[in-house]
């Protein structure tokens, strides 16, 4: 619907803006057609005031702004309950064998063993020096007489 600029120029009477107040009303009763005219004409009004504010804010929107720099870093919040233990992992490899200990003390004698088996027999060894003579023997008895030669 086309307007004449004559409506966008239009002033409300300032009696017609402001509220009544219900004395002025109770002593000067208007008729119901001339109170439905005036609320027609300030609901009218209001209507054109607002296509002109809405004219005037149409448009394509601008490019949006440069962000702006990274606020400072928050207070760290507090910890959670823990939660429960997981499952072991698997066992790690082997670490290197440790420096071998002192010796330790020696142990108590044991019980002697069984004989052994006899040895095998050595060489005979070379004979020994001669021994001193020994004593006379008993003179032994006489021989047959013999023949003369």
């Amino acid at each position: 619907m086309d307007h004449d600029s004559t409506y966008l120029d239009y002033e409300r009477r300032p009696t017609l803006s402001k509220k009544k107040s219900k004395t002025k009303s109770a002593e000067k009763a208007p008729t119901p057609s001339v109170d439905a005219l005036e609320a027609l004409q300030e609901r009218i009004a209001a209507l054109e005031e607002k296509l002109t504010q809405l004219s005037l804010q149409e448009g394509p929107a601008g490019p949006p702004g440069e962000a702006g720099p990274a606020g400072p870093q928050g207070k760290k919040g507090d910890s959670g309950a823990t939660g429960p233990a997981g499952p072991a992992g698997p066992a790690g490899p082997a670490g290197p064998a440790g420096a071998m200990g002192p010796a330790g003390p020696a142990g108590a004698a044991g019980p002697a063993g069984p004989k052994g088996a006899a040895g095998a027999k050595g060489a005979a060894g070379p004979a020994g020096p001669q021994g001193p003579a020994g004593p006379a023997g008993p003179a032994g008895p006489a021989g047959p007489a013999g023949a003369a030669a």
